[in-house]
C-alpha cells in the first residue's frame, strides 16, 4: 500500500537516499518539487498525470521485486549522467558568477567616480 507524503521536504530526503520516488502531477508545491527532482535525473516515468494513476502504478510495483529492484539502478544511473549533481560545473557556474558581480561592482564603483570627478 502506497504511502502520502506532502512531497517537499520528504521527497528531498528520499531522493538523497534513493528510496523509491513516485508523484502525481499537481499545483501544491511538494508535488512540484517531487516532480522536478524526477525530471531533473530524467525519470519521468515515476511521475504519474494523477493521483488514481499514481496508486495503480505504486500498486502493481509492490507486488514486483523485479521491478522494485531495478529502480535504484535506474536511479544511479540517471544521477550519473545529470548535472544535478554535477558539484564541479556548479562550482564553476558560481564561481564566473561572483566574477561578474565583482566586475559589475567595480564598474558601478568606477562609473560613480567618474560622476564626483565631474562635478567637482
Amino acid at each position: 500500500m502506497p504511502h502520502h507524503c506532502g512531497g517537499g521536504i520528504t521527497s528531498v530526503d528520499l531522493f538523497s537516499d534513493t528510496v523509491p520516488l513516485f508523484t502525481a502531477c499537481g499545483a501544491t508545491p511538494g508535488m512540484r518539487i517531487a516532480t522536478t527532482l524526477r525530471n531533473a535525473v530524467d525519470i519521468r516515468d515515476q511521475v504519474y498525470a494523477d493521483l488514481t494513476h499514481y496508486e495503480d502504478c505504486a500498486a502493481l510495483l509492490a507486488g514486483s521485486t523485479d521491478a522494485m529492484s531495478a529502480i535504484p539502478r535506474c536511479f544511479h544511473e540517471s544521477i550519473a549522467t545529470s548535472s544535478l549533481f554535477d558539484v564541479d560545473r556548479h562550482a564553476r557556474h558560481l564561481k564566473r558568477t561572483h566574477h561578474l558581480l565583482r566586475q559589475a561592482h567595480v564598474a558601478e564603483k568606477m562609473l560613480a567616480f567618474g560622476a564626483e570627478v565631474r562635478q567637482a
